[in-house]
């Protein structure tokens, strides 16, 4: 390589770099990368010498660019629309580094990210460049710009690896200081305007003021907060036993903090902290485990998901990590590791089951009976949990535990437990409905005495979902009154065997048919009012179910946060001011128990119960006491065939 092609390569990597745009900076690190490379193995001397003064060039160039001041226009502006129409609408050069547009927050950025390769080219060897980006990062953490903050604390925590302890030496009181800092800044609410935030949320007839208030208290990053201890991890991370002389009261009751801080972020990243810190220094951690494993009750619960998988990777450290023990805290944790086996999202849910083998190994059947008390009390709470997809975990967990468990062990909270599911049969989210129904299926099959006395109410719930708009919840049902007939066979017959005989012929009568409604759509209530339904004027219903449209209409134009239902009568009265406890959701008819936020009607239709019928059919194909009655259901169900719905 010649000097001209050399110097125009370091130039152009230099310019992809400094670009504004995040692509051309991620394409800059790969040439980057690549250059570094062919300089690692020359093929003569000339290559070599070209290569220590291409090496040379880039570090002093990146070295320049970071520490050179930013023109004041070119800085973060508060307006995010007006910094996008900026990096939009401006053009850039690619081969120079020294061009106006490159003064810019990107620049530092790209130089930043460039560090990485640089520092893991130079090792130990070059001393002088390592402590200058070292100083450079630390003045770099209070940048405006949160990005170069987050790359700053990456590249500080890099180099420990390098230099080693002295890192954290030079920059210690500097973070610690920052951290307690924004860590005292946080907004303090009561908790009657947390609870009407809450029950705001955002509405767009909301005034601006609420609706910012409420953004900045759960969205904001609390200035260098997030970045100083994301900083903090990488160090320690990356400094693994080495931090251990730095362990220090003042350190951990910082990160304590964190662990219940309002803003996710916040919380994601003290469990992360917490994680190093195990590895780090475990005996210094092991004496506030306990303290530490009452937060991870508390995270392992977190509505976001990214704060909840942090805590179980940090469980499953803290377990691994002190196995002789792990059972002092079994108690606390153990109840959150078996819910979570069964969360709706996927990487929570595998990681735990993944982490429940690992750490329970073949007793977890023995642990499950030994701490049952703690567990039952924590499936009881997750079913009435403000998070619908733990109130679905709910409902598998307590169905696993009267299918799986020593029942000498689970015999005294049977009725509990099956009272908790009856419950969750009316909850809002169908998907919870749909859970606790088969749950309760499940239940009634092993423990059919003691389920006995509930079976009348159960029948109400489950000839309703036969015949619900959701198609899951319709074979749900089906499923459920297929155990139900098992359980307890003959004394079934005369009260399913007639509601499958009008299902089936349901689909062909005038009679059950539903008159067409009227839709009139609210964006900011994400509501439809329904005015006719069996023809039944002036009692119609208001519905928003949580989840239903994303999960069976992607068509969907709004995002439903939960479900109101009331009838027209009480929603008038909720305008004026005047509101009824009938609007409660003890007395709420699941007339509608789908999504009506979106254009599409979506009522109960007579062949909506027609096909939950068919489903039932299916399922009492297995019942002994109902195969006398099998070919007679064939025969209405060919019938039902050639009706047009």
């Amino acid at each position: 390589m010649n000097d001209k092609e050399q110097r125009i390569t370091v130039e152009f990597v230099l310019g992809l770099l400094s670009s504004r745009l995040k692509i051309d900076r991620e394409r800059g690190i790969i040439k980057l990368e690549k250059l570094l490379k062919s300089w690692e193995k020359p093929v003569d001397e000339i290559i070599k010498a070209e290569s220590i003064v291409g090496k040379k060039q880039l570090q002093s160039e990146v070295l320049e660019g970071l520490i050179q001041e930013e023109p004041v226009e070119s800085r973060p502006s508060s307006s995010a629309d007006q910094q996008k129409l900026e990096s939009t609408s401006r053009p850039i050069s690619r081969q120079s580094s020294l061009s106006e547009e490159q003064q810019q927050w990107e620049k530092k950025h790209g130089y930043l990210m460039a560090c990485y390769p640089l520092i893991a080219m130079s090792g130990k060897d070059d001393q002088e460049f390592l402590l200058k980006i070292r100083d450079i990062s630390i003045l770099l953490i209070t940048h405006e710009e949160v990005r170069v903050q987050l790359a700053a604390g990456g590249v500080l925590g890099f180099i420990s690896k390098y230099l080693g302890p002295s890192v954290y030496e030079t920059s210690r009181e500097i973070i610690l200081n920052l951290i307690t800092e924004n860590l005292t800044n946080v907004c303090i609410i009561s908790e009657d305007e947390e609870l009407k935030s809450v029950e705001q949320g955002f509405d767009v007839n909301l005034p601006a003021h609420v609706i910012r208030d409420k953004v900045i208290r759960e969205s904001q990053g609390w200035k260098n907060l997030e970045p100083s201890l994301k900083c903090l991890q990488f160090m320690i991370e990356n400094l693994e036993c080495e931090f251990l002389p730095f362990m220090e009261p003042r350190l951990s009751k910082l990160i304590f903090q964190c662990l219940s801080h309002p803003v996710r972020y916040v919380r994601e990243v003290g469990f992360q902290i917490f994680t190093a810190l195990i590895v780090a220094a475990p005996e210094d951690v092991k004496e506030f485990a306990h303290q530490l494993s009452q937060c991870l009750a508390i995270g392992l619960s977190d509505n976001w998901n990214q704060v909840r998988i942090a805590a179980a990777i940090t469980t499953r450290r803290l377990l691994l990590t002190y196995s002789e023990s792990k059972e002092e805290f079994y108690p606390v944790l153990l109840p959150k590791l078996c819910l979570n086996r069964y969360y709706k999202s996927e990487g929570i849910r595998t990681y735990s089951q993944d982490s429940w083998r690992l750490i329970v190994g073949t007793e977890g059947r023995n642990l499950v009976a030994k701490y049952m008390d703690d567990i039952v009390k924590c499936y009881l709470s997750s079913t009435t949990s403000t998070n619908l997809a733990e109130r679905e975990a709910a409902c598998a967990c307590i169905s696993e535990l009267a299918t799986k468990i020593d029942q000498t062990a689970f015999l005294p909270h049977v009725i509990p437990l099956l009272e908790a599911l009856i419950s969750c049969t009316e909850n809002e989210s169908w998907s919870v409905r749909d859970a606790a129904c088969l749950a309760c299926g499940s239940f009634i099959m092993e423990h059919p005495t003691i389920s006995k006395p509930y079976l009348e109410g159960l029948y109400k719930i489950l000839f309703r979902n036969l015949g619900d708009p959701i198609q899951l919840l319709r074979q749900g049902a089906a499923t459920t009154l297929g155990n139900i007939a098992t359980a307890y066979g003959i004394e079934t017959l005369g009260i399913i065997l007639p509601k499958l005989i009008e299902g089936l012929t349901t689909v062909g009568s005038t009679k059950h048919q539903f008159t067409s409604i009227s839709t009139h759509i609210n964006p900011s209530s994400h509501a439809v009012t329904s005015t006719t339904l069996d023809g039944n004027h002036g009692h119609g219903h208001l519905v928003a179910d949580e989840g239903a449209c994303v999960q069976h209409d992607p068509q969907c134009e709004f995002a439903v946060p939960g479900k109101i239902l009331v009838t027209s009568e009480s929603l008038m009265r909720f305008l004026e001011g005047s509101t009824s406890s009938s609007t409660t959701t003890s007395n709420l008819h699941h007339i509608q128990s789908h999504c009506l936020c979106c254009r599409k009607s979506k009522l109960p239709q007579t062949w909506h119960l027609t096909d939950g019928s068919i489903y039932l059919v299916g399922t009492l194909t297995s019942v002994s006491e109902y195969k006398k009655d099998i070919e007679n259901l064939i025969t209405l169900i060919l019938q039902a065939t050639h009706l047009k719905n």
